[in-house]
């Protein structure tokens, strides 16, 4: 639920997007979703700062239940950005609820945007000493045919860290798209007396959009993951990997949007 202004900007009740997911999902080529999206290594499977802190229960590195959240108003000479806070009233992250404040803050003019997000999330209200840090910087250029997109992404919780580094392009040329991402996600520090530090990741991602109208697409996705140490980030849809395998995934399809 939402009440919007011109002049006062947009207030958001419910379940929704947190600020840092925000700025880091404008920055992948692939929106944060399919085989080749950046999701693939935001999720609570290998050990790392996100599974410390939510073990496989619900997390808030993209939604946030219960929140209240103000979005800027236009006409800021290109600046924009939003405050979000969340309730856990008396939950815990076992059943979604975790208590997060959060804020984002971008400016963007012509072909050049640069945006930074940060959230700090409590996963049980009787453990607020251990909170789950959620830090994003990234930007954009528009050269010619081809956006340009960079983000760092860090989450951090007690002595776990996983830093995430996108690079992405966008090449347009009339109806079509062909989309490249490279993704990065490095490992450091400790989950208790495991070391964590060797566990890194890196995908690669090669897709292609044909729009035939405003609101119908065809698409074709390719990726690659490949792990090293004791890591097993996998494409959507894959099978559990052994530590330190590759995953590779392919998608083809017909979208539209009603």
């Amino acid at each position: 639920m939402s009440l919007s202004s011109d002049k006062a900007g947009e207030l958001r009740l419910g379940r929704d997007y947190v600020p840092t997911y925000t700025a880091w999902s404008r920055h992948d080529p692939f929106s944060h979703v399919g085989v080749a999206g950046s999701n693939n290594f935001g999720g609570s499977g290998p050990t790392g700062p996100i599974r410390a802190a939510f073990s496989t229960n619900p997390n808030t590195t993209v939604r946030a239940s219960n929140s209240l959240q103000w979005l800027t108003p236009t006409g800021l000479g290109g600046v924009e950005g939003g405050v979000m806070v969340a309730a856990a009233e008396g939950g815990t992250a076992a059943n979604g609820l975790a208590r997060l404040v959060g804020a984002r803050l971008g400016w963007s003019s012509g072909p050049f945007g640069v945006s930074a997000a940060t959230s700090w999330t409590t996963n049980s209200i009787t453990t607020p000493a251990n909170k789950f840090k959620d830090t994003v910087v990234g930007g954009h250029a528009v050269v010619g045919p081809v956006r340009f997109t960079a983000a760092w992404r860090k989450f951090d919780y007690t002595t776990s860290r996983q830093t995430n580094t996108l690079l992405g392009a966008v090449y347009t040329a009339g109806p079509g798209e062909i989309k490249l991402s490279w993704l990065r996600g490095n490992l450091s520090g400790r989950v208790g007396a495991t070391d964590i530090g060797a566990n890194d990741a890196t995908q690669i991602g090669l897709g292609g959009v044909y729009h035939l109208s405003k609101r119908s697409a065809l698409y074709a996705t390719a990726s690659r993951i490949d792990n090293d140490g004791r890591a097993n980030f996998v494409v959507p849809g894959g099978a559990t990997l052994a530590v330190g395998g590759s995953s590779t995934g392919y998608e083809l399809g017909l979208r539209h949007s009603f």
